[in-house]
Parts: structure tokens; sequence; C-alpha cells
């Protein structure tokens, strides 16, 4: 069960090992770049994105009709809802979660009474630093990858408003206080990244979403004695944590520390033979601050991008230098701890017996980014391709279509440089691109002063 190899169940892991993957250097990246003026930025492609998003709704809503008619020659306000809850543009593998009579159910339940359709969603945790995933160190940042998924989610509330009378909206609670230990930076960064969340919410007008961090809705929404429980089952939580996973941990023979953590993993996860424990760890390996690993590329005199891929890719093979055996024992330990840190967080929510959806109100949808069997509904926070990252993971790419409008999807950076994509910065800041392109996108944003956007996922 070797964690980083090609046949890793993991497509980012698997990119990691591959021998074609390469990042730009420094000053390969800034001589290849592209720079646009903030005014452009905000006045024209932004604006842009907004149009493409509703132009793409109207189209979907002509869809919907369509499939309704297939049902009944009048459709009812109710029958048109559930078509755009099941539209495969904004829903992931459709065949998971509720089905149409459980969709119908709640849309009919809310319109006989009048009341508001919710949607919720955990998503936006904070902005990941990993060098391999996105260029930066801080948590905080937002770039074109949220601005256009926050666009995206709120034209999926949009559509179904267009045939819902009674408002339609779309809360997004962001984990950011939840994992700030887990992922080892502050509560202040994330409070951060939310207000930069915000002011896009409210710059672009997007009036379906309501963006509330996680830790502070159930404190809005419990008991102090709901609180007293969920504090009390989080040292549960941990200490069975603890007391399975610490004692297998062996960074010397560490193929048997994740067989022996599948064996003793508290969740079950019926539709993934290693459970849940070791899909969670690779994930969050790949998610943490390294300041050791810091350290020793600044020693090296070496960019840390690139020191930071060479090291995961030898993360499993004999070291010959112990600087860097100690630095992967360290990188194995820290990802670890954080892992156990993480799921006895989601066992004490799931002791607690909490579920956001019941606390917004009877009308509402809990959606996910990762589908399964159950009550969730699966969405696309943006096109997905090659290797599925979400917005707050990596950055976006700017592609053209048949049509020559431009169409955004999230890959991780190191996709995005071994393909050769171009970096777009603003010209005002130089640090951390906007967001890549095409060469052919790179050529609209260039000479087109009115660029146009295809906002479909497929």
């Amino acid at each position: 069960m070797l964690m980083l190899n090609q046949d890793s169940p993991n497509k980012f892991l698997r990119l990691i090992c591959s021998p074609t993957s390469s990042l730009y250097s420094k000053q390969e990246r800034h001589k290849s770049a592209v720079y646009l003026e903030s005014s452009y930025i905000w006045k024209k492609l932004v604006p842009a994105i907004s149009t493409g998003a509703k132009n793409h709704v109207l189209s979907r809503a002509v869809a919907a009709t369509q499939r309704a008619l297939k049902y009944s020659p009048n459709p009812t306000p109710q029958q048109l809802v559930v078509e755009t809850l099941l539209d495969s543009h904004y829903r992931r593998q459709r065949n998971k979660g509720l089905d149409r009579n459980a969709i119908a159910k709640i849309v009919d339940a809310a319109y006989s009474e009048k009341k508001q359709l919710n949607l919720v969603g955990l998503m936006f945790t904070r902005k990941n630093i990993c060098p391999l995933k996105r260029q930066g160190n801080c948590e905080s940042q937002v770039d074109l990858a949220e601005i256009a998924s926050l666009i995206h989610l709120n034209s999926f509330a949009s559509l179904i408003n267009k045939f819902y009378p009674w408002g339609v909206r779309y809360y997004i609670l962001s984990e950011g206080k939840r994992y700030a230990r887990t992922f080892d930076y502050t509560e202040a960064m994330a409070e951060e990244y939310q207000r930069n969340l915000q002011k896009v919410i409210d710059e672009l007008d997007l009036g379906h979403i309501s963006l509330i961090d996680y830790e502070d809705f159930l404190t809005d929404k419990l008991s102090a004695a709901e609180l007293a429980k969920r504090r009390a089952n989080y040292n549960v939580a941990l200490k069975l944590y603890q007391e399975r996973m610490l004692s297998i941990f062996n960074p010397d023979d560490f193929e048997n520390s994740l067989r022996r953590a599948v064996e003793l993993d508290p969740k079950d996860d019926p539709g993934n033979l290693e459970k849940n424990f070791v899909p969670v760890f690779r994930s969050i390996l790949n998610s943490l601050p390294y300041p050791k690993l810091k350290a020793y590329a600044d020693l090296q005199n070496s960019e840390y991008d690139q020191t930071y891929l060479e090291a995961f890719r030898l993360l499993f093979t004999p070291y010959k230098q112990a600087s860097l055996k100690k630095l992967a024992k360290y990188i194995l330990q820290k990802a670890w701890l954080a892992t156990i840190e993480h799921n006895a967080q989601e066992l004490a929510d799931s002791m607690s017996a909490i579920k956001v959806e019941n606390l917004i109100g009877n009308h509402t949808f809990r959606t996910t980014i990762n589908p399964k069997s159950g009550s969730q509904l699966g969405i696309y926070t943006m096109k997905e391709t090659t290797s599925r990252i979400q917005p707050w993971h990596g950055s976006c790419l700017l592609e053209v279509d048949g049509l020559g409008r431009l169409t955004p999807t999230i890959l991780s950076k190191l996709e995005l440089e071994s393909k050769l994509y171009i970096p777009i910065y603003y010209k005002s800041d130089k640090l951390v691109p906007l967001c890549y392109g095409t060469k052919e996108a790179v050529s609209v944003l260039t000479t087109t002063a009115e660029p146009s956007f295809n906002m479909s996922t497929r």
C-alpha cells in the first residue's frame, strides 16, 4: 500500500510522482507571465464572469422546463424546481444523495408553507498554502478561483429561484476556525479569509449567498448544554484516535502503519476499502505548512516549491542523507497528528448528532463536494477536469471554447506549470498569480476589451 507512487488512489499524489510533472523556477514564472491592470480585472473580467453565469442560468432554466415537460404537459413550479435541483451542470454524481421523490417532498413542503428554500454546504476553509497547489504562503488570500466559484454557486441558487417564488438561500459554512489547529494556522487568518470572501460577495451582489464561519454558526444555533456536550465528545474522540493511531505510527515501516490504520479506523466508509483515516491523511499531507522543510530549502539556497516537490517524490524511498531522512519523518509525523486532530473534530460532531441542515430549518438541502450515498446533494463548485481541485486549494485556469469564450476551471499549480500554462498577475501585485491561462486565453485578455465567459461545467 505505497502511498506515493503512480498507482496511488489520490490523483494529486500521482501527479507528484509523474516524471512529466515540473514547476517553473521563479525567474521562468515571471518571464512567461502576463500582467493585467486591476481596473481591467474588476471592471471587465470579473463582470464578464457574472454575465456568463447569468446567461448560463437562462439556458439551464429552459433545459429544466424541457425536462419537466416529459413528466407533465403543465408542470407545476414545484416540478420545475425539482428539475433545477437535479441539473447536471450544477450537480455532481446525481445518482448519489436524495432521489427525485425525496427532493420533491422537501420542495412541496416548503412551497405549501410559503417558506424560503435553503441549501447549505461546508466549504471554503482557507486558502491552501501547499506550494505545489498554489503560489504563496497566505491562507487568507482570495483569487480568481474563489471569485468564479462563488459566482457559480450563487447562479445555482438563482436557477432554483427562477421557479421558486418564496426565495432561495445558499449558506456557505466556512470551517476556518474549526480546522485552524489541524492545519496549523491562526483563527485570525481564517477570519481574514472569510472577510475577503465576503468582500467578493458584496462587491458582486451575490444575493443568494450567506457566508458564516462554522464555529460561529454552531455557537449561535446550539444551547450551552449542547456546546458543552460537543466539547466533551471531542475529548472522547481525540483520546480514541490517539490510542489507536499514535502507537502504530512508524515512519521506518510506514506501509505497515497504513495497513494498521485501516484495521483500527474508528470510522468506516463502506465506499472505500481503506476506510477513512488513510484517505484523509493523504489529503492532509499536502495541506500543511512545513517550516523545517522551508528552512532546509533556505539552507540549500533553493526555491521552496522545488525542494518540496523533490522531498515528496522521495518520501518513501531510502534516504542516503541523514538530513533528508529526518525531514521525511518530520513530514509524516506532522501529517499523521493533523489527521488525528481532524478526524477527532469530525467524530465529535457525529457523536453530538450535529446536522447543519436541521439547524437551518426544515426546508434545507445539505450539499457536498464529495458526494456519497446518503442525504446530501453533490455539487460542482466549478468545472472539473483532470484532477478535482477545489477553489480554496488550487488556482483558476482560463481556456477558450469553440466560440471564443473564456472558460474557468481549477487545477493545482503543479499541473498548471507542468503543462506550461501562463501565469496571470495583477500588475500591482507580482507575488501571487491571480490565475493561469492558455495562450489563446491570454490573447483574449490582452486584445479583447469586452471578454465573454462560458460558465458551463460540462
